[in-house]
């Protein structure tokens, strides 16, 4: 005899088994939930709630990434009998002779955009209030103070990041609408998005771009990014392994001047303009931002095509002497000409 589920039933088990793909996608490097970890949580105030999980009490924690020194002056620890150290060059978290040691270590972490401070901004504003993280800066490994050595050389690079009730978070492509756990294989660290603004897609590349960037900011970028992707794999002889994505934000400021910088993590490409000076388009604006663009797409092939005029390294694209007059309200169907 032959039996047939009712229809909604059968809808409903198309949609679970979706859903079941869809998060079996977003954790496709999972970690052990007993294993350490590193918990972020975005508050309703301007700071992140950073928790270090581990099996055991700690004496001390190392972070990953130097900076100079810049945690211990803006981040508060708030477990008791804990206090930032130096080891050499590296920051360092280390407990009282005297204090009662802890498994987990919380730290207050405020959201902080400083260019000249880090060598990667540990945060990215957008004008909507959506925040970009770098999370190698959260990267930490056990420390022991007594011995001079290192109790644990692997990196903690497994991640739960929190956003406030009505964001989302995106990580290499991935989204999650709550925490999202995240395993960095690579422990390079990655930027991890939070916020409301969802992906657009174009045919080669997908893109979260800040909406209150200048219209013809947005439009240039829209426009050049997807071209020069195509005219770097024809140049270089091979397209990119995996789709790029772009986080692109702005932080208008009071400044007259206009400032810029890009970073390339990974598949990831990290934009950002600053200056109350890119609300007025000029020609001499299309072009430097033009060639600011095209200076970051061609590290996605590497740090080796690293192209820089100060540097004096010789660049794969130049494009001040290419026609650019596309207009502020282009389309992308009206064409780009290299």
């Amino acid at each position: 005899m032959r039996i047939c589920l009712p229809v909604v039933l059968t809808k409903l088990l198309l949609v679970t088994s979706a859903v079941s793909a869809f998060a079996t996608d977003l954790n496709s490097y999972p970690y052990v939930s007993d294993s350490p970890s590193i918990s972020l949580r975005a508050t309703q105030s301007e700071q992140w709630k950073l928790v270090y999980r581990f099996q055991k009490p700690i004496k001390g924690l190392r972070f990953a990434e130097p900076e100079g020194f810049v945690r211990e002056q803006t981040w508060v620890i708030e477990t008791p009998g804990y206090y930032f150290g130096r080891d050499g060059s590296y920051q360092v978290v280390v407990a009282a002779p005297d204090a009662s040691l802890s498994s987990q270590l919380a730290i207050a972490v405020p959201i902080d955009t400083r260019a000249g401070m880090w060598s990667i901004e540990p945060f990215n504003i957008f004008t909507d209030t959506s925040v970009a993280l770098y999370t190698r800066h959260f990267y930490v490994m056990l420390f022991d103070p007594d011995n001079g050595d290192y109790a644990q050389e692997t990196l903690v690079a497994n991640l739960e990041i929190i956003p406030k009730a009505d964001q989302h978070v995106i990580i290499r492509g991935d989204k999650s609408y709550g925490p999202m756990s995240w395993r960095d294989p690579s422990t390079e660290g990655t930027y991890a998005y939070t916020g409301t603004l969802e992906l657009e897609q174009l045919e080669n590349v997908a893109m979260i771009m800040d909406p209150g960037l200048p219209k013809w900011v947005t439009s240039i970028a829209r426009l050049s990014i997807p071209a020069l992707i195509d005219i770097y794999a024809e140049r270089m002889g091979r397209p990119l392994d995996t789709q790029p994505l772009v986080l692109f934000s702005y932080e208008p400021g009071d400044a007259l001047g206009y400032h810029y910088n890009g970073r390339v993590v990974g598949d990831l490409l990290q934009l950002r303009v600053q200056g109350a000076a890119w609300e007025q388009e000029s020609v001499q604006m299309r072009e430097q931002l033009t060639q600011f663009i095209a200076d970051e797409v061609v590290k996605l092939w590497g740090d080796h095509m690293t192209a820089s005029r100060s540097g004096g390294k010789r660049r794969v694209l130049d494009v001040q002497d290419v026609f650019w007059r596309v207009p502020s309200d282009a389309e992308p169907s009206q064409g780009v000409r290299f």
